[in-house]
Formats: C-alpha cells, sequence, structure tokens
C-alpha cells in the first residue's frame, strides 16, 4: 500500500493509517518524524522514517519471497551491504523481477573500513544522499542489520546535519538492534566522512 503523507498533521495522518489498515502499527517518534512498522506484512521488522524528501528503514538480509512485499510496501530502492561471498546477486535478481532499483555496496564486514570498504562505502553514502534529494523509500540491509547497515544508516544521518546523538535516536528508533550494535569506530567514521565534506 502507498500512503502519502503529504502536509498532514500527526494526529491526522495516525486516524488515516488506522482507518486505511489497522495492521500498521503508527508512531510519531521524539524527533517528529512520521514512522509507521511493517512487522505484521514481512518476516522482518521494518519502520520507515522520514529524512527530507525520503525514508529511511534497516533491517536484516530480507528473506526472498518478501521483496514482493517490499515494493507493494512501498520501498523504491534496496541497499545491500554485503561481501561477494554472501550472495548478495540473490536479492539483485529478486528486486529487479518486481522493477525495484538495487545498489550493492561490497563490504563484507562490519569493521573500521579501510581504503577499500571506505571507497565503496562512501559511493554508498552518495548514492543514499541522492535518493533522500529525490524523495525515494529506501530499504538498507547487511546480514544481520547491525554494524555495516548502522555505519550508514548514521554516516547519512550524520551527513544530512542531524547532531550525533540525534542520530543515534533515529536509528534506535528505526531499529534498536542496529542502534545497541553501533560500536565507537562506526561512529567515528561517519562523523569523519560528515566532517571532511563540511556536513554534520
Amino acid at each position: 500500500m502507498l500512503l502519502s503523507v503529504g502536509s498532514l498533521p500527526a494526529s491526522d495522518l495516525s486516524e488515516r493509517l488506522e482507518q486505511e489498515s489497522p495492521c500498521i502499527h503508527f508512531r510519531d517518534s521524539a524527533q517528529s518524524r512520521i514512522l509507521f512498522s511493517l512487522g505484521w506484512f514481512l518476516s522482518v521488522e521494518v519502520s520507515w522514517v522520514l529524512l527530507g524528501q525520503g525514508r529511511l528503514a534497516l533491517s536484516n538480509r530480507p528473506k526472498l519471497k518478501d521483496i514482493p512485499k517490499l515494493a507493494d510496501a512501498g520501498c523504491q530502492r534496496i541497499v545491500t551491504i554485503q561481501g561477494r561471498n554472501e550472495l548478495p546477486g540473490q536479492i539483485e535478481r529478486a528486486a529487479k523481477a518486481v522493477g525495484l532499483p538495487w545498489t550493492w555496496v561490497p563490504v563484507g564486514h562490519g569493521k573500521a573500513p579501510d581504503d577499500e570498504a571506505d571507497m565503496y562505502l562512501r559511493r554508498g553514502l552518495a548514492v543514499l544522499v541522492a535518493a533522500m534529494e529525490v524523495g525515494e523509500s529506501v530499504l538498507v540491509h547487511c546480514s544481520a542489520g547491525i554494524h555495516r547497515t548502522g555505519m550508514l544508516a548514521f554516516a547519512l544521518l550524520r551527513w544530512l546535519g542531524i547532531t550525533e546523538s540525534e542520530a543515534l535516536d533515529i536509528i534506535a528508533t528505526m531499529r534498536p538492534v542496529t542502534r545497541e550494535g553501533v560500536r565507537a569506530e562506526h561512529l567515528a567514521w561517519g562523523n569523519q566522512v560528515a566532517a571532511s565534506a563540511g556536513r554534520g
């Protein structure tokens, strides 16, 4: 189901969501970003948060059978952060089968990025920034949806000018287990990337 929030106040939007689908769990985060959860619909919990013109959600690697459901739920791009041995091509094929744009960030570990991983993650960040600017709804995942996913999401939030503490709160709102797994080295990378570009 596609829902256009437009300029609806949060109270009006929550009523509309409940009327149109009582299975959608609506909540307004502390940052006044509109969220709703699709855990009832998918085998993974997916909560969207509004960022600028776009929406972001974080998850572990989705099951292939869930990818058509993601498209039906309004997902417009999947960003996969996985090494070649994690078979990202399976996600690519499933996404393309339902017309979903797919971006591969070929990083196979959640450590502080070295030169090659740093380059790939920065390219992935550029895709995310552009996607938010044009209003896409993007799902980011790695394997468990924790270290690599959290690092890239944190870098995006810092790039968008969100403070470190608020960025961590937003990640916790989207996916608590991702927030719990974000380490100091991930934060340092995200802060450094944002600072080097004069952002954050």
